[in-house]
């Protein structure tokens, strides 16, 4: 059942930042890339705007696994999961966001969270690693104001700049410290205005989804991590590729994979291979409408592969027999599938329990934009 996060309407959480010390260990790292600053707040004094998505990218490579996963996992399951009540899914890659100031070019458009892919079950974790207020922070709107300017801004048709005029009258900052976060739902209305305040502000966010929840474009088991139990991760035990038969795999048969053009399928295979230096011997793209996979099929019992390399588990057949049947004789045969946007492989019986409790863990494909 769809739900709004009324418990995320804009609500502030105090967290114990001794046990979790987000902002000092974020603060190492951007020191350890030589930026000489003894608080995140004066970072504006030492970068190269032109060097910020390099740190900010850098930065969040290192918080998909280790200890600031640990941390951030361990805070959500002491003080999210009891708001919610059920089980969470945690947004892989979070966001690291940097407002330097007297930089009116570098701001975030007033927004919500339906409006770029997220569904109504997913909320916001919004945690700022240095002091945020006034002009440096988030802007941000409350939940039944936020509906009636979104069927406004949809109505009237508005423009970006009107709705940035229209959204400021009623925006008000998140004037939070390290410690605390604020909580909101993928219908509040928020964004970035200049900031004036004469220091940087930084801060990190991850989204949450619910079991059985709307995710609308942020599928389970990529942009959220189901059970780290699994063996998702940045890193797949190494094998030796040279001597294996490795087959990429493309199909658009799934309500996931249908909107993916096999060029964009390819791309991303691409930057996998070449992240581990895997070479595949050829392609095989199924037949368009037949979901038994046929295909994929002869690649596992004929074309003796070791490894098969697809772009997702969402395009195995979404059909439960037709998926035990492919998986049976990807382990009959001894074939690796390897499933890319998430960080998935299966080699074993343990490796399918988890892609099939990832791909249970929500089946709500429903949308909260209206068509």
């Amino acid at each position: 059942m769809i739900t709004e996060f009324d418990q995320f309407n804009v609500g502030t959480l105090e967290y114990d930042l001794d046990r979790y010390p987000l902002d000092q260990w974020v603060l190492k790292r951007v020191q350890e890339r030589g930026y000489e600053i003894d608080n995140l707040n004066r970072l504006h004094e030492v970068l190269d705007v032109r060097d910020m998505p390099a740190l900010t990218k850098g930065l969040i490579k290192e918080t998909v696994t280790g200890e600031f996963r640990d941390m951030i996992e361990s805070l959500i399951d002491e003080y999210i999961c009891p708001i919610l009540n059920t089980d969470l899914a945690i947004q892989r890659f979070p966001n690291i966001r940097i407002v330097l100031p007297d930089r009116p070019d570098m701001i975030l458009p007033f927004h919500q969270g339906i409006w770029v892919g997220n569904g109504l079950n997913i909320g916001t974790v919004w945690l700022p690693l240095s002091p945020a207020f006034d002009t440096n922070s988030m802007q941000i709107i409350d939940l039944e104001t936020s509906k009636k300017l979104t069927i406004n801004a949809t109505e009237g048709r508005w423009s970006r700049e009107r709705m940035q005029d229209e959204f400021m009258k009623h925006a008000k900052p998140a004037n939070l410290n390290p410690g605390q976060a604020c909580l909101f739902s993928q219908a509040n209305i928020h964004g970035n205005i200049p900031n004036e305040t004469g220091i940087t502000r930084m801060s990190i966010d991850y989204r949450v989804l619910e079991r059985d929840g709307q995710f609308h474009r942020k599928i389970p088991g990529g942009y959220f991590v189901v059970n780290e139990t699994g063996n998702a991760g940045m890193d797949i035990e190494p094998i030796n590729y040279p001597d294996r038969v490795i087959i990429s795999y493309n199909e658009n048969n799934t309500r996931i994979t249908q909107g993916i053009p096999i060029y964009l399928q390819r791309l991303a295979m691409r930057d996998y291979c070449l992240d581990r230096d895997i070479q595949f011997r050829y392609e095989q793209v199924e037949l368009e409408g037949l979901k038994h996979c046929p295909i994929l099929m002869g690649v596992l019992e004929h074309d003796q592969a070791d490894d098969v390399i697809l772009f997702s588990i969402y395009a195995l057949p979404e059909d439960p027999d037709y998926r035990k049947d492919i998986l049976d004789a990807a382990l009959e045969n001894g074939v690796v599938l390897h499933f890319i946007n998430e960080l998935e492989v299966m080699q074993n019986e343990a490796d399918r329990e988890h892609i099939e409790e990832v791909l249970g863990f929500s089946r709500n494909f429903s949308s909260p934009v209206a068509a």
